[in-house]
């Protein structure tokens, strides 16, 4: 049995449409299929996970957040079968790092990374976690339903900058007039800002990103670079650092976004890469 599970909310809506299409497509080719609604059955996971067998296939048909959903809720780790990812979302930045259309997410989501958050919250990562700006960006996205540049744009204009102490391996650095701090596994943020472009999700590492300057005019200029990848140029506003094992603090709570997810009220931070 195939087993299709989509997120109706994702995309506007338009997610169930893309489903259906596979759907049909298995179909036609004489595959059993069984299509879901993720919502439909958040209530009860274990009971679906329960009746699975090695010779099912799950397919996760959605976004970056249905994407963080799944790897917080299903035990892919243990799954009997195969899980793949059809990827129906608006921003798609974990798919824009392959090239085929369904992905085998069992072998690319076997060893992620995961933070931990003062009220005890260990919470998995596909794409990357940050505090600062691009969570603010993200949490007026689903608020007041702009697009990401827009967004960015707002919120870069009425950012009041922190100050972070971060150990990073054991070794402590200190910045000031913070607008991100990111650590990232992929390369991409806010449907394809290339925020990490030496990022691989293969390699023994995360990257950590953290821009700061005293004047969010000053960070303009460079805005249109980081689709581009070429933003860490600026060695004076951009600092980016290997990392498998990050502590930060901050001077300010912030809200922290995760897969475009948002938490708010974040005092400080703990990342782990499993070895």
């Amino acid at each position: 049995m195939k087993y299709l599970l989509y997120n109706p909310l994702s995309n506007n809506g338009k997610c169930r449409k893309a489903a259906d299409k596979l759907n049909k497509k298995f179909n036609k080719k004489g595959h059993k299929t069984q299509l879901l609604s993720l919502i439909d059955i958040s209530s009860d996971i274990n009971s679906f996970v329960n009746k699975l067998e090695t010779s099912d296939e799950i397919y996760v048909i959605g976004g970056d957040g249905t994407l963080h959903h799944v790897i917080n809720s299903f035990p892919l780790d243990t799954l009997p079968c195969k899980v793949y990812y059809y990827s129906a979302g608006h921003g798609n930045d974990f798919a824009r790092e392959y090239k085929e259309k369904i992905i085998n997410l069992s072998e690319k989501a076997s060893r992620l990374p995961y933070f931990k958050i003062p009220t005890g919250q260990v919470v998995k990562f596909i794409n990357g976690v940050g505090l600062g700006v691009d969570a603010d960006v993200c949490k007026v996205v689903k608020d007041e339903q702009k697009s990401y540049i827009s967004a960015a744009l707002t919120c870069l204009k009425r950012y009041q900058p922190y100050s972070i102490d971060i150990n990073i391996d054991g070794i402590e650095h200190h910045f000031d007039n913070v607008f991100f701090f990111v650590v990232m596994n992929g390369k991409y943020i806010g449907g394809g800002m290339k925020i990490a472009p030496h990022a691989k999700r293969d390699d023994d590492h995360l990257d950590l990103l953290v821009i700061t300057s005293k004047n969010y005019k000053r960070l303009l200029p460079l805005f249109p670079f980081v689709f581009l990848g070429w933003h860490t140029k600026s060695k004076k506003h951009a600092h980016e650092f290997k990392c498998k094992k990050v502590f930060a603090k901050l001077s300010r709570n912030q809200n922290l976004q995760s897969d475009g997810e948002v938490i708010s009220d974040i005092s400080e931070i703990e990342v782990f890469l499993p070895q």
